[in-house]
């Protein structure tokens, strides 16, 4: 066992070592410079697209709220359960 665990050891100490976190850092500075800092100029778009859509009805094309569906908020908290109900069924067994 006490090999195991110093395999283990030496594995995340290359994959999560201070070489891969200064390279995931590098890409992620290199793409939102090639991007053209998409994250900070479209910020009220990505807002609105995710945060402000998540708490309003689904309308129909007539104005009506419509039957049966629900609302972004309502899928992703279904998600989330799912996710979390899942776990805890696992962690248990």
């Amino acid at each position: 066992m006490d090999i195991l665990i110093s395999v283990n050891d030496f594995i995340n100490g290359i994959v999560w070592g201070p070489i891969m976190i200064c390279l995931i850092a590098a890409v992620g500075i290199y793409f939102t410079v090639r991007l053209g800092f998409f994250q900070v100029k479209n910020f009220g778009f990505l807002f609105r697209q995710t945060v402000g859509k998540a708490f309003k009805k689904v309308k129909e094309d007539n104005g009506d709220t419509a039957v049966g569906d629900i609302t972004p908020f309502q899928a992703a908290m279904t998600s989330v359960a799912a996710i979390v109900g899942s776990g805890n069924i696992a962690g248990v067994a």
